[in-house]
């Protein structure tokens, strides 16, 4: 007998344990919602005082709802339309370069890579990263958390 693909699915990887293990003391507010509820997980929260900004990919009903509540906490939203090239060259690239600050949203692949990959040049990494769209979707939404990265000292 073969295990159904959903066995797979319910098992908590290696990967699973060690993104929780190192998000845990970066970001202690993060509460995680149902994953059965799309819009109840991209209005989860993190504290807001520990954000810079949060995106807002306009084109998407749950990136406006999260970047909505996130707003009533009284975090900074950075509103844009598939394209983050302004808001990196006029806003976040002169920031990181002066301090490595948190930055979240929920947006699609293309802006997350963008930002995960200037993030690792400032000292920041992916501290969280979640799947809203239900399987087989287009275009994929995830809602993530940029971070400093701290490194720990092994004696």
């Amino acid at each position: 007998l073969k295990p159904s693909p959903s066995w797979r699915a319910a098992m908590t990887t290696r990967r699973d344990f060690l993104q929780m293990a190192l998000t845990a003391p970066i970001l202690p507010s993060l509460r995680l919602a149902a994953p059965d509820s799309r819009i109840e997980a991209a209005s989860g929260h993190t504290d807001p005082a520990s954000l810079y900004t949060v995106l807002c990919d306009e084109r998407f009903a749950e990136s406006v709802a999260f970047a909505e509540e996130m707003s009533r906490r009284g975090t900074p939203v950075t509103r844009f339309r598939g394209d983050i090239t302004d808001f990196w060259y006029r806003d976040l690239s002169q920031r990181w370069k002066a301090e490595a600050v948190a930055i979240a949203g929920v947006t699609t692949h293309g802006p997350l890579f963008c930002l995960e990959r200037w993030g690792w040049d400032h000292g920041l990494r992916l501290a969280y990263r979640q799947d809203l769209s239900a399987a087989g979707e287009h275009p994929t939404l995830i809602m993530w958390v940029i971070a400093p990265y701290r490194r720990t000292e092994r004696a």
